[in-house]
């Protein structure tokens, strides 16, 4: 039913300076606007600084997540972002890290976690088959869902650039991540055709900067994420999550970060549980 959607932020440490104690606060933040959900970036080693701004390194990653299920927050899981661990080229070393720290998640929680991918391959078929080796090595049900991306040019027709064709290849048991931000700066619109409605079991959420570079506060920009989420605001039966991409930066270019991420989950909240405008 409207308002059943579980949401809330991407929580790169950025937000709570890698302090613990700051990361409670944190959490009293989010969940008095209602948040249910969490996404953190795992990296399975220990980062350096600036890697550790944005992941949640293997010696963290215990008590954080520890933390946010101890609030009921369903923890979802985002791939590490650095080139070393695109799936093509990954050291099993790090595969297998990876599942652990989606294995520790999963064990904590009713739901199983979203794990987030972006493809790596002009061939969709090596995708799948590098996902199916990460999936032999989970002992969970995690949903592993591969992420709409951004086409560089006019001219990017790749197979993970557009719903329809991510639909078309997508691949059983895998699912779709539907970043509506990046559907927008591709196209300009913010249709979902209704055979694609059922393979989302993901979505990501920010605004455009007046530059159009993307990952600011809800309402600050040009995306009509209303409309965009109408047809799962109202569907019964969708069942997956929403989490909000907000760029700590590009808060603060709004007001102070947390009052920022307090508007942008507030208004998520009046949406997702009223259909307020």
């Amino acid at each position: 039913m409207p308002g059943e959607i579980r949401f809330g932020p991407a929580a790169a440490p950025r937000w709570f300076d890698l302090d613990l104690a700051r990361f409670g606060d944190y959490l009293d933040l989010i969940t008095s606007c209602g948040a249910t959900a969490i996404e953190f970036v795992a990296l399975p080693e220990v980062g350096t600084e600036e890697e550790r701004r944005v992941h949640l390194d293997i010696q963290q990653w215990p008590e954080y997540v520890a933390a946010a299920q101890a609030r009921d927050l369903t923890v979802n899981i985002h791939w590490p972002l650095p080139p070393r661990f695109r799936l093509e080229g990954i050291a099993v070393d790090h595969l297998l890290g990876m599942a652990v720290m989606v294995d520790l998640v999963a064990a904590g929680q009713s739901a199983p976690p979203a794990v987030i991918v972006h493809g790596i391959s002009d061939d969709p078929a090596l995708t799948f088959r590098r996902l199916d080796v990460f999936r032999r090595h989970l002992e969970s049900d995690a949903q592993i869902c591969l992420e709409s991306r951004v086409p560089m040019n006019a001219d990017d027709h790749r197979w993970d650039r557009s719903l329809l064709s991510l639909a078309e290849e997508l691949q059983e048991p895998f699912g779709i991540c539907w970043d509506v931000a990046n559907q927008w700066l591709a196209t300009r619109s913010l249709d979902v055709p209704h055979e694609v409605l059922g393979r989302i079991r993901h979505i990501h959420l920010h605004d455009s900067r007046p530059d159009h570079t993307l990952h600011a506060p809800l309402d600050t920009g040009a995306i009509d994420w209303r409309t965009a989420l109408a047809a799962f605001h109202t569907s019964s039966h969708w069942q997956g999550c929403l989490t909000l991409e907000i760029r700590y930066r590009y808060a603060s270019e709004v007001g102070e970060p947390w009052d920022v991420l307090r508007d942008t989950l507030q208004r998520a909240n009046a949406y997702l549980t009223n259909g307020e405008p």
